[in-house]
């Protein structure tokens, strides 16, 4: 008996580094597996502290933007996205409205399978990977 192969997978995440370093492995399997794979990234990262050579959080942002970009194109991502949110500041937005923009992408992605972080926030307990999986868990 073969198993039911899923044909499409979302992976919501925080911040651009979350999918390769949190998910890049289950990302990368999924896309070589022919899976159809999706990743919904909140914020661009401007609040990190490891700022490369951006002078300004403009800056930093659009430099995160552009290597999330890489990153899913090497990662064999389907298709990617970025919202507008407040890197560091997840835990002050309005949850029914994060929710919400979650859910629109599930109707219209239709994913088999939702991936995101435990409720705990993962290997880090950042308050921003707590409410991405508070949002999404809310969502699904």
């Amino acid at each position: 008996m073969n198993p039911i192969k899923p044909h499409k997978l979302l992976c919501v995440v925080a911040h651009p580094d979350d999918e390769c370093f949190a998910f890049g492995g289950a990302l990368a399997l999924a896309a070589d597996a022919g899976i159809g794979t999706s990743v919904l990234c909140l914020t661009d990262g401007q609040a990190a502290t490891n700022r490369g050579v951006a002078t300004s959080a403009a800056e930093l942002g659009a430099m995160r933007r552009a290597e999330f970009a890489t990153s899913c194109k090497v990662l064999g991502i389907t298709h990617h996205e970025l919202l507008d949110y407040q890197d560091a500041q997840l835990e002050f937005a309005n949850f029914s409205e994060a929710a919400a923009k979650i859910v629109e992408r599930i109707r219209r992605f239709q994913p088999d399978i939702v991936l995101t972080f435990g409720g705990d926030g993962g290997m880090n307990t950042h308050p921003d990977h707590i409410m991405v999986s508070s949002f999404t868990t809310a969502a699904f």
